[in-house]
C-alpha cells in the first residue's frame, strides 16, 4: 500500500489539499497585538469591517481594512507599450509590453485597501520590468523590509529569470505606504 495516507486521531486520512486560515470573526476591529497567518481575514460582527492581516513590523501586527467602497471595485487595466514614465493610479492594473524596463511612479493620493496591479509581458526578453518611483513621504514594504523613505526610496523588478512577473501593491496608510501583497519574483529596495 504505497499510496496509503497516514492515519491521523480516531482512523481518520489526512485530508489531499490544503486549508487556509479559518477567518477570526469577532464583535471588535484588531489591534496591533492580535496576531495571526499572514492573510488571514478578521470579521467585525458589529461593524460588518473586513480586515486582512497583511504584516507583522516590529512585532507589531498591521492589518488592512477592507471598507465595502473597495470590495467590489473593478480594476481598470492599461496597456503601456513604452517605457514611461507611467503615474499608477489606484484601483488600477497596468499590462507591461516593452522589453525594457519600464519607470512607474506611486500615486499621490491612494486612500486604505485601494490596490495596483502590474503584469509584463515580456516573458522571454531578459531585463524586462519595471522600477516604481516614490513621491515624498511614501515607502514600499516587501514582507519584513522597507524601502528608503520618500523620492530616494524605489523597488526595482527585473526579469533576470526571463519570465512574466506580476505583483500586487495595497496601500496600507493612506498615502504613504505601500505594501506587496503578491508578486511572482523577489523585487529590490532601494
Amino acid at each position: 500500500m504505497a499510496n496509503a495516507r497516514p492515519k491521523v486521531a480516531y482512523g481518520l486520512s489526512q485530508p489531499y489539499f490544503a486549508v487556509g486560515p479559518i477567518p477570526i470573526v469577532v464583535q471588535r476591529d484588531p489591534t496591533i497585538s492580535d496576531f495571526a497567518e499572514i492573510g488571514s481575514t478578521w470579521i467585525n460582527t458589529l461593524t460588518n469591517s473586513v480586515w486582512t492581516l497583511t504584516n507583522i513590523i516590529a512585532n507589531q501586527a498591521v492589518w488592512t481594512e477592507t471598507d465595502n467602497t473597495n470590495v467590489n471595485l473593478g480594476i481598470t487595466w492599461h496597456t503601456i507599450a513604452g517605457v514611461g514614465p507611467v503615474a499608477l493610479a489606484p484601483n488600477n492594473g497596468y499590462y507591461l509590453q516593452d522589453p525594457l524596463p519600464t519607470a512607474l511612479t506611486l500615486p499621490l493620493v491612494a486612500t486604505l485597501g485601494s490596490q495596483i496591479y502590474i503584469a509584463t509581458l515580456n516573458a522571454s526578453a531578459a531585463n524586462a520590468g519595471f522600477t516604481i518611483a516614490q513621491n515624498p513621504g511614501q515607502y514600499i514594504l516587501v514582507g519584513d523590509d522597507s524601502s528608503a523613505i520618500g523620492a530616494g526610496g524605489s523597488l526595482l523588478a527585473i526579469n533576470d529569470l526571463q519570465r512574466s512577473i506580476t505583483m500586487q501593491l495595497i496601500c496600507t496608510i493612506a498615502n504613504t505606504e505601500f505594501t506587496v501583497f503578491s508578486t511572482n519574483i523577489n523585487p529590490n529596495l532601494v
